[in-house]
Parts: C-alpha cells; sequence; structure tokens
C-alpha cells in the first residue's frame, strides 16, 4: 500500500512538473509573439499626416500651396508632415515623377511622433504637364501619393534636357535641393538644411 501512495505521488510530482513546463511554454510563446507583433505595429504605424506643393517654406510650414503652377514657377517643394516615425532614426524618399517619367529621388531623415521635412524640386519651363511625388519608406512601402500640373494638364513627351541619374537634374536645369529639412515638433537641428531649429 505504501509503494502505491508513493508511485502515486511521484506521479503526481512528475504530472505537475510537466504542467508548469507547459504553462510556462505558453506564455513565452504568447509574450514573444505579442512583442513581435507591436513592433510590427510600430513599423508599420509610419504615415503621412500632411502633404503639400508650395511654392516655399516659411517657419517651416508650406506657403504659396496650389495643385496647379505656372510654367515659369522655376522650382516646387513638396513638404510632408510624417508622422510616429519611431524613436531611431529613419528615413522616407520623396520620388519626383513627370508622368511615368522618375526625376528625382530624395532621401529624408524622419524621427519621432511628428517629423515635418520637404524636398524641391526645379522645374524646367518646357517641363508642362502632370507631376507627381511618392512618399516612399525604409522598407520601401509608398505612404502616400499626390500629383500637380505645371501649365496646362496635357500628355507628358521626353524632357527635351536628359536628366542625371543621381538626382534628376540636367546642366541647365535650376538645382535641386536634396538636403534634409527635418524637424521634430520638439525642436531640434535642421540636418544639412542650414536653417536654424525649431518647431
Amino acid at each position: 500500500m505504501k509503494r502505491i501512495c508513493h508511485m502515486m505521488c511521484r506521479s503526481s510530482i512528475t504530472l505537475c512538473a510537466v504542467a508548469a513546463i507547459l504553462s510556462l511554454s505558453v506564455t513565452l510563446a504568447v509574450w514573444f509573439g505579442s512583442s513581435m507583433a507591436s513592433e510590427e505595429a510600430t513599423t508599420a504605424a509610419i504615415s503621412v499626416g500632411r502633404m503639400v506643393f508650395c511654392r516655399s517654406i516659411e517657419e517651416r510650414e508650406p506657403k504659396d500651396a496650389a495643385e496647379t503652377f505656372p510654367t515659369d514657377v522655376g522650382r516646387i517643394y513638396c513638404f510632408t508632415a510624417i508622422l510616429n516615425a519611431g524613436p531611431e532614426e529613419t528615413h522616407v524618399v520623396h520620388k519626383w515623377y513627370r508622368g511615368e517619367e522618375l526625376m528625382a529621388e530624395v532621401k529624408l531623415k524622419a524621427q519621432g511622433e511628428y517629423w515635418r521635412t520637404w524636398s524641391v524640386k526645379g522645374i524646367m519651363a518646357e517641363w508642362t504637364g502632370r507631376w507627381r511625388v511618392d512618399v516612399v519608406s525604409a522598407a520601401g512601402d509608398v505612404l502616400k501619393s499626390a500629383s500637380f500640373v505645371v501649365g496646362e494638364a496635357e500628355p507628358v513627351e521626353d524632357a527635351d534636357s536628359e536628366a542625371d541619374g543621381t538626382d534628376g537634374q540636367s546642366q541647365d536645369e535650376p538645382p535641386n535641393d536634396g538636403e534634409d529639412h527635418g524637424d521634430p515638433e520638439g525642436g531640434g537641428p535642421d540636418e544639412g538644411s542650414g536653417e536654424d531649429a525649431g518647431c
């Protein structure tokens, strides 16, 4: 009888140990799963709050915004407010297209919950028609796309001046500003922009 009781006790202890191990395994699996889901959600949360085309930027805000510009505009700014970029520095890319032709790519820093940044593209008078800018995340996802028109919206032909493969500039074209004009909401340096820090 004692032997039977002893064997039953040992079986109970073994069952309890197995149950504890299984419970710990399930807990760890749930924790790792939720942690990975949280990281994925943070990465996926980056978005564009505002996207505006304009003639200039003043005090880190777009000025003279429009969707149609005259042929003598000279240059057009694309202003974007990036949301939920995360605590670590990342980047977005402004891809400028005339029709379906890629004219320029500008890489811009982004960081934190709210970050204002912009690029500017030199526009030659003959480059009429519909343009668009895609805002692309570091992961390669198109976060937002918007378009504008130079002159009258008409079919786009190949540009007379061959664009430079690096920044979309030709020798006769007004310069592209490929610098980062990042600005955290709480103030901070604009990397390479040569402008004062501030919100």
